[in-house]
């Protein structure tokens, strides 16, 4: 049970990163986030397109 929690911390660690990369406001990719977790791994290819 314990294995997909890791998972997730470690994609969202990976993901807030990435934003800071880019130069994306941290609150702002949070909500992004909040945003994916509703509507699917599919939203986030269409975000990032």
């Amino acid at each position: 049970m314990k294995l997909p929690i890791q998972a997730q911390s470690v994609n969202r660690s990976n993901r807030i990163a990435e934003a800071k990369m880019a130069g994306v406001n941290p609150a702002f990719w949070d909500s992004v986030l909040s945003v994916l977790k509703k509507a699917g791994q599919g939203a986030l290819a269409g975000v990032l397109g």
